[in-house]
């Protein structure tokens, strides 16, 4: 007999009316549950090929109280695969509450906005904001549930209330940390480039390459350096005579430092030979002053964002009641970076902080820079290091200020969109990647097995005479009335180097990325015109005919329409998705400031306007809404007319 209890809270039992497999295994699919597997016991079988129980019984029949609980939670059951589900929807349902109780709260302020002022003051770890934005749920929920819990979060977060409070923070103190970030990160890059530049060698041989670099330099450090100075005054008020004043004070230092451009350059450019490690032709170059000064500048945006990406780790450590000096701060810090940094590479649950993607590549990267221009005071890297850590560090970089892109509205949601977009590009390699191995050994043994078999020239008559012209007018005493002594001189010339045979295609991981580039197009068929014999240029052109039909027509075409379903599938959810990213933007801010410091900034803020912000919130919505209802209406009256016209056709 096989009974089995549902995932419901009542524990409902329902019979089995699948037949057993040779082992007894059953998948079965209750009235309550999608998909769950079962394990069960042979029973006898009628002559019908159904069990005995199955001929019997067509109604479920519950358990008995006492053995229905005692046999869910039995871990020995033999017949039951054990999840606790009673445990797992409880706590599910108490994680509901609370954010029911949230919800309860938010609708609460929806009348009188100035009550949400307790809110703002509370601790980081205890405010709505990082109980929205962090997975808090326990490890025993399934998919399913965290899905559920997740889709309640950002219902929450588009909640009008909780989007004021995000925006007031924003302009308390969003707005002042992200221009200052954004800012030494541009700086970080700058000084970077400049110091992998030198690095490389550039000397005064070449004043072009020079100047390129300076140029640059002197143009982006002034306005960098005016425009982080700036933002220590920066409000929300005065933003718009903040950026005047960089505008000129920067316009000024610039052209200031052009017009004594000559003067500048012959501080910046030293006479005398620079360490063999960044000139090692022994030739003029850049002055070490200037190089030591670009580094230091560089260390210390390293360090700025090192203790940044720090206290943003910290930030997410769980209180304590004991108290510590700055050292004891510090090492519990520590430790619990660590700890947290063990448990993500074991698969366990991690700080809030490394649930971001950008966070786990972030500080390691900064990290780097840091120590990178450590050893460049101390021992400067070799040009392998450079090469090697130096080029792959600055990509990440560049790539790092994508995020930066959050906060706009425009572009925002478009990056959990190219998330996305990116899966596609991972499913869609399952198909091509076999496909790319195919060809790829196909096209190396076919030209590994002519060896050095040419096709032989065949010379053509009108060429021979072209080329007997010019050789005569080059060469005006050379005997061109040979034919055979000339088209012996073609044949030397038209015959490849045994070296360029078959280009493209000489090893398997040159033909590996010359099949690659067939996917876009690049056909080089000089390989496959040299193939001496008929069978083999009808393979290789075969080959060539199949790859290009398969990769590109076929392949490309699914990739392409992946694509554009994934953009209309989740466009509206990727809205959503960006009203959370702007959210984890501000919730990083804050995660960076002291209590102190949020208090400075919130008496800053003229709250007395939140009201009119928050009216002005819910007007703008409803407009939104009204819009996208006429054009909904617009697409249906445009359609039942094209029914219409249809209609009288017929």
């Amino acid at each position: 007999m096989a009974i089995y209890i549902s995932d419901v809270a009542d524990g409902t039992a329902y019979p089995s009316y699948h037949h057993q497999d040779s082992i007894g295994v059953m998948v079965e699919m209750t009235p309550s549950e999608p998909s769950t597997t079962y394990m069960a016991s042979r029973t006898p079988r009628s002559e019908s090929g159904h069990s005995n129980y199955d001929e019997q019984h067509d109604v479920a029949k519950p358990l008995p109280p006492n053995r229905r609980f005692s046999q869910d939670y039995d871990a020995n059951r033999s017949t039951f695969r054990h999840t606790r589900s009673l445990a797992r929807e409880a706590a599910k349902a108490q994680k509901l509450r609370e954010l029911e109780t949230i919800a309860s709260d938010l609708d609460d302020w929806k009348d009188n906005v100035a009550q949400m002022a307790g809110a703002f003051r509370a601790k980081v770890r205890d405010s709505m904001l990082f109980k929205l934005l962090h997975q808090d749920a326990p490890d025993a929920f399934s998919p399913f549930d965290l899905d559920a819990i997740d889709d309640a979060k950002k219902r929450l977060l588009q909640h009008p209330v909780m989007r004021l409070m995000v925006l007031l923070k924003w302009r308390a103190f969003g707005l002042r940390m992200y221009c200052e970030q954004l800012l030494m990160h541009w700086l970080l890059l700058l000084t970077f480039t400049v110091s992998l530049a030198v690095g490389f060698g550039i000397d005064t041989a070449t004043s072009a390459k020079l100047d390129q670099v300076l140029v640059g330099w002197l143009v982006g450090m002034p306005f960098l350096l005016v425009s982080l100075l700036a933002t220590r005054f920066l409000t929300w008020k005065n933003k718009v005579v903040c950026a005047c004043v960089v505008f000129v004070l920067v316009s000024g230092a610039i052209t200031g430092l052009l017009l004594k451009y000559d003067k500048v350059k012959a501080l910046c450019n030293s006479t005398a030979p620079i360490d063999e490690i960044w000139d090692e032709d022994g030739k003029d170059g850049f002055n070490k002053s200037f190089v030591s000064l670009n580094n230091a500048v560089l260390g210390l945006s390293a360090l700025y964002f090192c203790l940044f990406e720090s206290r943003e780790f910290a930030a997410d450590m769980p209180d304590d009641d004991v108290r510590r000096d700055i050292l004891g701060r510090w090492l519990r810090a520590s430790r619990y970076m660590l700890t947290s940094l063990v448990d993500l590479v074991c698969g366990k649950p991690t700080s809030p902080y490394l649930e971001s993607y950008w966070n786990r590549i972030q500080l390691p990267t900064f990290f780097f820079v840091f120590v990178y221009v450590f050893c460049e005071f101390a021992s400067p890297f070799s040009a392998n290091m450079r090469v090697y850590g130096g080029i792959p560090a600055l990509f990440l970089l560049w790539i790092m200020g994508v995020s930066y892109l959050e906060v706009f509205p425009a572009v925002g949601y478009l990056l959990p969109m190219m998330r996305r977009m990116l899966a596609d590009v991972f499913r869609y390699l399952a198909f091509y990647f076999p496909i790319q191995c195919a060809y790829t050994c196909a096209y190396y043994l076919l030209f590994k097995s002519q060896g050095y078999d040419l096709k032989p020239y065949e010379p053509d008559q009108k060429f021979i005479d072209k080329f007997n012209e010019s050789l005569s007018a080059v060469f005006p005493g050379a005997n061109t009335t040979d034919e055979t002594l000339v088209t012996r001189l073609l044949e030397i010339l038209k015959t490849k180097d045994k070296n360029d045979m078959f280009q493209g295609y000489e090893t398997v991981p040159k033909s590996f990325l010359t099949t690659y580039l067939i996917t876009f197009g690049q056909i080089n068929m000089e390989p496959f015109d040299q193939l001496a014999t008929t069978s083999a240029s009808i393979l290789g052109y075969l080959l060539v005919l199949t790859h290009a039909t398969i990769v590109i027509v076929m392949l490309l075409n699914v990739l392409i329409a992946m694509m554009d379903k994934t953009m209309g599938a989740y466009m509206d959810e990727a809205k959503v998705e960006a009203t959370v990213t702007f959210a984890e933007c501000v919730l990083r801010m804050e995660k960076t400031t002291t209590q102190a410091m949020s208090e400075v900034y919130w008496r800053q803020l003229d709250k007395s306007k939140a009201q009119v912000l928050y009216e002005n919130m819910l007007r703008a919505d409803a407009n939104e809404k009204s819009e996208d209802s006429a054009v909904l209406h617009a697409i249906d009256k445009i359609s039942s007319r094209v029914k219409s016209l249809q209609t009288r056709r017929k």
